[in-house]
């Protein structure tokens, strides 16, 4: 976060930055966020060890509303600093300052350093391979799950809010969650943040009925501009399938996390099954391929990592992709999609290929008469010793196959 040094002395002036800190024996380094109520400063800690500390002024008035924003922070500090969830952000260590008696007038929590956040990763989405963008979802899907398990509604899941270092993901500030049993949330909560709420989020006075397939819902936003770069808005936005052919299937999923009525959105541990599983496919395929390319003598090792990566996309595309994409979709298609990879077709899999093609048309049509099926009118089987035109066919069908 650039900011000046005027700028800087404003923000410790008003967070009283060095005294909070001086207080638990921490060193500042610099600012890494600011908000309405907080801030948040990189920190050394009497070990050395970098950590990031979260200041939180408290109103300095009474009333009702004042008091709630008080209980909510106490409530995210409560549950972080209990709760230990690989994916949900853990405060090692929290307090109130003052705390020699005066009226305290900050809150503050003390968590690991997160250099980065997924806004990071959306915006720089060239430096991260889909597979490692899907692990951190699947990741995120576990956070979520997690606290809906709590019994807790987070109200608030952006990119900003979810933190990252390496291949760590965790969901952190839970300032406006919805606790179970508590009576902090009213009917008229409204979130200041509308670019990932759902669509009952933003009527007023609904805050109430608020449920878990509200957080379903802007990680359905989330999952999309993941891989697209884009909020997705109405029901015209970019599909993922446009840039990632073989990432089909999450388009699918979006469908239904973003689905306007709350009660046909699935659950949060239903979404983390089917991206575990997508991940399981993929991680399939690529082992499938791994093993010819790497037993081909006639592939150079420095090329063998290329032809993998872009032979199981090819291979997942043509799995999914064109097996059930409708016909003015696959218009859209692109032509030269991976044609830097020469691929040639053995006799047995073009033999196995129509074999399929044979069944599937079998299949279809048997289930097709089997669904209309008149019992007067019962099915005569082909008769191959006196009927010469059952028996043609069949000579016909014994030499396809």
């Amino acid at each position: 976060m650039d900011l000046t040094d005027v700028q800087i002395d404003c923000l410790k002036n008003q967070f009283k930055i060095d005294e909070v800190l001086d207080s638990i024996d921490y060193e500042f380094i610099k600012i890494l966020g600011q908000g309405g109520q907080g801030v948040v400063v990189l920190t050394n800690d009497s070990d050395g060890n970098e950590k990031a500390v979260k200041i939180m002024k408290l109103p300095t008035s009474g009333g009702t509303a004042n008091k709630a924003k008080i209980d909510r922070l106490k409530n995210d500090i409560k549950f972080c600093s209990q709760y230990s969830h690989e994916n949900i952000i853990k405060y090692h260590l929290h307090g109130e300052y003052p705390n020699n008696g005066q009226k305290v007038k900050f809150l503050y929590a003390v968590m690991d350093y997160f250099p980065k956040n997924l806004r990071n990763v959306i915006d720089e989405s060239e430096s991260y391979l889909p597979e490692q963008r899907l692990d951190y979802l699947i990741q995120l899907s576990k956070g979520i799950n997690a606290a809906h398990d709590k019994g807790i509604i987070h109200r608030d899941i952006k990119p900003e809010n979810i933190l990252i270092r390496d291949e760590q993901l965790v969901l952190s500030d839970f300032g406006i969650a919805h606790f179970q049993g508590s009576d902090l949330t009213v009917a008229d909560d409204l979130l200041a943040n509308r670019n990932y709420l759902s669509p009952e989020q933003k009527k007023i006075g609904e805050a109430l009925n608020i449920t878990f397939a509200s957080d379903v819902y802007s990680f359905g936003l989330i999952v999309n501009e993941c891989f697209t770069g884009e909020n997705p808005a109405g029901s015209d936005y970019k599909r993922i399938w446009h840039t990632y052919p073989y990432l089909f299937e999450l388009d699918k999923l979006v469908d239904r996390l973003i689905n306007p009525s709350p009660d046909s959105r699935p659950s949060s541990d239903s979404v983390r099954m089917d991206l575990k599983l997508l991940k399981s496919d993929l991680n399939k395929t690529k082992f499938q391929l791994q093993n010819v390319v790497i037993d081909n003598d006639n592939i150079e090792d420095r090329d063998k990592d290329r032809i993998l990566k872009i032979s199981s996309e090819d291979l997942l595309f043509s799995q999914f992709v064109l097996d059930e994409l409708p016909d003015e979709s696959l218009k859209e298609l692109n032509p030269n999609y991976h044609c830097s990879i020469n691929y040639s077709v053995t006799d047995e899999l073009y033999s196995n290929f129509l074999l399929q093609q044979i069944m599937d048309r079998c299949e279809s049509t048997f289930s097709y008469e089997s669904v209309h099926y008149l019992s007067n009118n019962l099915y005569t089987p082909l008769n191959f010793i006196d009927n010469s035109e059952d028996k043609e066919l069949f000579d016909k069908m014994r030499e396809i196959l």
